[in-house]
């Protein structure tokens, strides 16, 4: 069964799907706004649980874009919209989600001992840097703390 739509309509001329469009767009955005937030603090203050939480989103993001990428392939194939709609949405998520786990844990397999080491280090010695306690050859980083971030 297909929608009332004329089927000689495109699915990118149709207003429901732009609105999806928009609505992705706005999330999109959103989501890189609070990725560039979270790797530019300073004071690196974030916490395991933000981390894991922009980690989930980034999979849901490019899940839900992958997912209207697959709408636009699968338009003239699938005639009920409704069904391509949660087709490509399931199928977009489930494969985004599992490509990421797989290429993060593939990545991370991979590493040596060494650069494993050294980005545990760098990530333990970032707030001790910020506050001056470092010296990079025979010189002080800074010579006090890091002033804070102004904002919210």
């Amino acid at each position: 069964m297909r929608s009332p739509t004329p089927q000689n309509q495109a699915l990118n001329a149709q207003p429901w799907f732009l609105f999806l469009l928009a609505c992705y767009t706005v999330l999109e955005l959103s989501f890189n706004h609070r990725l560039l937030e979270l790797a530019g603090d300073l004071q690196w203050n974030t916490t395991t649980v933000q981390l894991n939480d922009i980690e989930i989103w980034g999979r849901i993001v490019s899940g839900l874009g992958l997912a209207l990428l697959l709408m636009r392939w699968l338009d003239n194939w699938v005639r009920s919209r409704v069904l391509l709609l949660v087709m490509c949405c399931a199928l977009g998520l489930f494969s985004m989600w599992h490509v990421q786990k797989a290429l993060v844990d593939t990545i991370v397999a991979r590493a040596d001992e060494q650069d494993l080491t050294m980005s545990w280090k760098s990530q333990m010695s970032t707030q001790q840097a910020l506050n001056g306690l470092i010296l990079l050859r025979g010189e002080t980083l800074l010579t006090s703390p890091a002033p804070q971030r102004y904002g919210p």
